[in-house]
C-alpha cells in the first residue's frame, strides 16, 4: 500500500469522527469519583493503520483507539490517558512524516503525559524538541539529560542537585564528569489534582540509552540509571502526593526491581518490553496507609490494546488497584 500526504488529513479526521460520535444507548455506568481511572498505552511504533495479528485478526489503528478512549471517557470524564513511550517508528508512516502524524494523533486524542522513549531520539534531541513543540501533552523523563551547554539545550530545566549527584553517561557511553552542568531533556514529572487528591506522575527511560541509540545524532544527551534516580526522586515526590504514578519505559523487568528497590510507588505503567500483562504484577513494599506493594501494568505494542487501570481510593489515598487490557 502506497502511503501519501494526502492520507494525514483523513486519518486525524476519521479519528475526530469518532470522538465526536454519540453515546450507545447500552454505555456502560460511569465509576465512582472514588475510582480514579488511567487508561494507557505503550510502544504505538508509529502504528496508526489497523494490523493483521498473527491469528488472522485485524486489531489496533488509531481510530480504534480513539473510538475506545472515548467510549472511556463518557464512563469516567476526568480520566488520565497515559503513554509510556515509543510513539514512533516501525512502520512506513514515520519514514515519511518524522513523528508529525502519531504526535498529531496523541494530541487530539488528549493525552496526559507521555514517557521518553528511546525511539523519540532516533533523529537526535534537535528533532524531538522540534516535534515536542507541536504537542499538547507533557513528555516525561527524570533520568535523561543534555548537556548545558548544548545550544539547542539552552530552554530547558536545570537538573536538580539530587539528578547530577547520580552516575550518568553520555550517548555512546563516555561517563559524565561530576559536576558537569546538566538540563532535564525532558519533563521529569507534572502534578495534577483530581477531586481534591493530589496525583504526581514522574517519567523513567531505559538505562540502556546510552548503547542503543545512535550517538551521531545524540550528541550531548546523557542517560543515568533510572532506579537509583527513582530512589532519591520518590520521597519527595511521596511526601506531596497522594497517588504516584511512574511512566516508564525501562521494560517489565527493570519496572520489577524499580518496585523492589523504591518503596512508595503506587502505581507503574510501563512500556519498553512490549508485555501484554493481562493481570497486573504486584511488587514492592506497601506505601502510606496501605500495604498492597506496586502495581506494574503495561498495554502489549502497536495499539492492540488499551489498557485500564482503576485505583480505589479511601481517604484520598489508593486502597486497592485493578487493571485490564481492553
Amino acid at each position: 500500500m502506497a502511503f501519501r500526504a494526502g492520507l494525514l488529513p483523513a486519518l486525524v479526521a476519521a479519528a475526530l469522527w469518532l470522538l465526536a460520535a454519540p453515546a450507545g444507548a447500552g454505555a456502560a455506568p460511569r465509576p465512582r469519583v472514588d475510582s480514579l481511572v488511567v487508561l494507557h498505552t505503550n510502544d504505538i511504533h508509529s502504528h496508526l493503520f489497523p494490523f493483521d495479528r498473527a491469528d488472522g485478526a485485524r486489531v489496533g489503528g488509531a481510530a480504534a483507539r480513539a473510538a475506545l478512549i472515548e467510549r472511556e471517557r463518557r464512563r469516567a470524564p476526568d480520566l488520565l490517558l497515559l503513554d509510556a513511550g515509543d510513539l514512533v517508528q516501525g512502520a512506513p508512516v514515520y519514514s515519511l512524516f518524522r513523528g508529525r502524524p502519531e504526535t498529531h494523533v496523541q494530541t487530539e486524542l488528549r493525552y496526559d503525559a507521555a514517557a521518553l522513549g528511546n525511539h523519540d531520539l532516533d533523529d537526535g534531541p534537535r528533532a524531538w524538541l522540534t516535534r515536542q513543540r507541536s504537542a499538547d501533552y507533557p513528555t516525561l523523563s527524570a533520568n535523561v539529560f543534555a548537556a548545558a551547554e548544548s545550544a539547542w539545550a539552552a530552554t530547558l530545566t536545570p537538573a536538580s542537585g539530587d539528578a547530577r549527584a547520580i552516575a550518568a553517561r553520555w550517548i555512546g557511553g563516555a561517563k559524565v564528569a561530576p559536576g558537569a552542568s546538566l538540563r532535564y531533556l525532558a519533563t521529569p514529572y507534572v502534578r495534577r489534582t483530581w477531586h481534591g487528591v493530589r496525583v504526581i506522575v514522574f517519567g523513567l527511560t531505559t538505562g540502556s540509552l546510552d548503547r542503543i541509540v545512535r550517538p551521531g545524532p545524540n550528541g550531548g544527551v546523557a542517560v543515568a540509571d533510572p532506579v537509583a534516580v527513582a530512589r532519591r526522586l520518590v520521597p519527595s515526590l511521596r511526601a506531596n502526593a497522594d497517588v504516584l504514578i511512574a511512566l516508564t519505559h525501562i521494560g517489565v523487568d527493570e519496572d520489577r526491581r524499580l518496585a523492589d528497590l523504591v518503596p512508595g510507588i503506587d502505581l507503574i505503567v510501563g512500556g519498553h518490553s512490549h508485555t501484554r500483562l493481562f493481570r497486573p504484577i504486584r511488587a514492592g513494599q506497601g506505601a502510606g496507609p496501605w500495604s498492597g506493594g506496586t502495581t506494574i501494568v503495561q498495554a502489549g505494542s502497536w495499539g492492540e490494546y488499551v489498557g485500564r487501570a482503576v485505583i480505589a481510593l479511601a481517604d484520598g489515598r489508593p486502597n486497592a488497584i485493578s487493571d485490564r487490557l481492553l
